[in-house]
């Protein structure tokens, strides 16, 4: 009697014994992991080296506006923000939703809800004073300009007279004025108007007009740079007596994120609970992933919003201090230490070899990876499987279970904090080989 041996699914027991790769990014970040901090900080508006973004200072309007570095936002890191008229700023080169039902509730009611809306295209943004805001009505002052100064002489009028009325961030039209003019300051006693640019011709008591501006700008040198999009002159919709300045700043190589309040004027809505309830902080990939600030009497002790409609409210007796307050939220340690470049290799029955490209910067603990027959991703809380020690990008699987496909993932760890995880990549164990008898009677 002789005896053949046979093995059940031998081309696919050969080729899971192969190299085996499969690759994804995937990484389930949390902006609701990201830290908070609010504080007592003086806004200082942007004086000479900005642009202004005349394009998006009118109603339900957005302009794409590069970054001088790449942020990182939540774990992706970016190049440029679109930045609305309706107080936030959303990471990439537009904003997919900017209107009534979406950055806002609705033309009659001004409350923001660009955190709380499920709308696609309103992802991923960061909002400083989310209502539905508009330019406030222009006014005018008169002074001399010189050509080729940034200096306006002998400005007058009751409008320039009155303290905070003019001000850096505005914009300032007129002739002799150039296109994409703002106001980088302003000399009340000095009777002193300086420009963003020189004036193109000669003239004396020349009628200025003075608005809303939106100006960008970048300052410091790598790798600190910080980004900086400041509004100046906006009001809500429906209510005229507004006069507000607020910022936000983007900051190199930390990623945290700073918003700073200058509401020089603040009406009151004539109905509470419209065109009252300001939505401010991050939002994420979804809706459900926020970070949020809530208040109804105290913008200097502002708590986490509990949900993503949570909201602050705006009023002449509830405001930010004139020029006074901070809202910080810092990236959750390990953010940017995402592994990639998930791989398998060396598989056999019961055992098999994963691997990943190093993350960049290197957690300072190694990684921990997750291993499943299911494709269900793990969670920031879920147990790893297994881990590895600073700077190894491998892990030898045991114990496995023939003939079955797998799942895993892989994240940083730098001690005080983990990364996303990244994957899912798969491999299929080998199955294991028959002995099937085998006789011939001859």
């Amino acid at each position: 009697m002789s005896y053949l041996y046979l093995s059940r699914n031998r081309a696919k027991s050969f080729l899971g014994g192969l190299f085996f790769i499969v690759l994804a990014n995937c990484s389930w970040a949390q902006v609701s992991s990201y830290s908070f901090a609010q504080s007592s900080s003086t806004y200082t508006a942007i004086g000479s080296g900005g642009t202004r973004q005349t394009s998006g200072e009118g109603d339900d309007v957005a302009v794409a506006v590069g970054l001088p570095f790449t942020f990182n936002y939540n774990g992706t890191g970016y190049t440029s923000v679109a930045v609305s008229s309706n107080g936030f700023l959303q990471m990439g080169a537009a904003v997919g939703s900017n209107g009534s039902g979406n950055a806002y509730v609705s033309a009659s009611n001004s409350n923001g809800q660009i955190i709380s809306t499920a709308t696609a295209g309103t992802f991923n943004t960061i909002a400083a004073l989310n209502f539905d805001l508009n330019s406030i009505t222009t006014f005018t002052v008169t002074g001399n300009r010189t050509s080729g100064s940034t200096s306006l002489t002998s400005c007058a009028g009751a409008n320039f007279t009155i303290a905070n009325k003019v001000r850096p961030g505005m914009g300032i039209t007129g002739t002799g004025i150039p296109a994409g003019t703002y106001i980088t300051a302003v000399n009340i006693p000095g009777a002193t108007i300086t420009m963003s640019a020189g004036a193109s011709s000669t003239g004396a008591s020349t009628m200025l007009t003075i608005s809303t501006g939106l100006v960008t700008t970048s300052t410091g040198s790598a790798p600190n740079r910080i980004f900086i999009v400041q509004w100046s002159g906006r009001k809500r919709f429906n209510v005229a007596a507004d006069d507000m300045d607020f910022q936000i700043k983007l900051y190199e190589t930390t990623n945290v994120i700073e918003v700073y309040f200058n509401t020089v004027t603040v009406g009151t809505a004539a109905v509470a609970g419209t065109d009252d309830l300001a939505q401010i902080g991050l939002k994420g990939a979804a809706n459900t992933d926020f970070n949020n600030r809530s208040t109804t009497s105290n913008w200097a002790a502002s708590t986490t919003g509990g949900s993503n409609t949570a909201s602050c409210t705006l009023s002449a007796a509830v405001k930010p201090v004139a020029g006074q307050l901070l809202y910080q939220w810092i990236p959750y340690a390990c953010m940017t230490s995402v592994p990639s470049g998930l791989a398998s290799s060396s598989i056999a029955t019961t055992t098999a070899t994963i691997s990943w490209a190093a993350a960049s910067p290197a957690p300072a603990s190694g990684y921990e990876y997750y291993v499943s027959t299911s494709s269900t991703a793990p969670i920031s809380s879920t147990t790893a499987t297994g881990s590895t020690g600073a700077g190894i990008v491998t892990a030898n699987l045991t114990s496995l279970t023939p003939g079955t496909v797998y799942y895993f993932w892989v994240r940083g760890n730098c001690g005080a904090g983990k990364s996303a995880w990244a994957g899912s990549a798969t491999f299929t164990t080998a199955c294991t080989a028959l002995n099937v008898p085998y006789s011939e009677n001859f």
